[in-house]
């Protein structure tokens, strides 16, 4: 949605993965597929595009900075001696 919305605006990416997530549970097709079927999706993304997006291996968000927060927080916690 984020990689779409640079080029056809947040909202109407968000409407247009919105559909389609609900287009490939009720249709029972994959989502990748539903995707790669929506000339509104192909027009700014190729099929290869598509699954790197889809691929849970590949994307780890803000995991890392989530971490490190953390990871800040308790070690303040226990210099604080609130640990």
């Amino acid at each position: 949605m984020l990689r779409l919305g640079a080029s056809m605006g947040r909202q109407h990416a968000h409407d247009v993965v919105y559909d389609a997530a609900q287009a490939a549970f009720v249709e029972g097709r994959s989502f990748a597929a539903v995707l790669a079927g929506d000339p509104r999706v192909t027009a700014q993304l190729d099929a290869k595009a598509i699954a790197d997006l889809l691929d849970p291996t590949v994307y780890t968000g803000l995991c890392a900075d989530m971490a490190r927060s953390g990871a800040a927080r308790a070690r303040d916690a226990v210099r604080d001696g609130l640990a």
